[in-house]
């Protein structure tokens, strides 16, 4: 077991910083072609629709309060839009909506996530 992290050059890192403040999980995702460019502890991507898409966790968070932080862009700009979490977390799994600032649903070119928490 280690408590810190030493490098040759950087000096030494506690390891609660990469235990604590590491993303557990990440998505980086095409929601218009329902393509993952890339991944980390994402075992598969539901489409529920225009804009809503569940995502499964491959190794489990210790429960449901994690944090997800998201970020989406269109290649056309099409303005700004909301991403906000639909429905009830659980420990393995987040569904996600994306709106424009009218209401309506909408599937993003890139939409990122990234998931914040202790592992079980």
């Amino acid at each position: 077991k280690a408590d810190t992290l030493e490098h040759s050059t950087a000096g030494a890192l506690d390891t609660q910083y990469v235990v604590k403040g590491s993303a557990k999980a990440w998505s980086h995702y095409n929601t218009i072609t329902n393509t993952a460019k890339e991944t980390l502890n994402i075992s598969g991507i539901t489409d529920n629709g225009t804009g809503d898409h569940t995502f499964s966790i491959s190794n489990a968070f210790s429960n449901a309060n994690y944090v997800v932080g998201a970020f989406g862009q269109e290649d056309t700009g099409g303005g700004a839009r909301i991403i906000s979490g639909k429905g009830t977390p659980t420990s393995s799994q987040r569904q996600v909506d994306v709106n424009t600032l009218a209401g309506a649903a909408r599937d993003l070119e890139w939409h990122n996530l990234t998931f914040h928490g202790d592992l079980a």
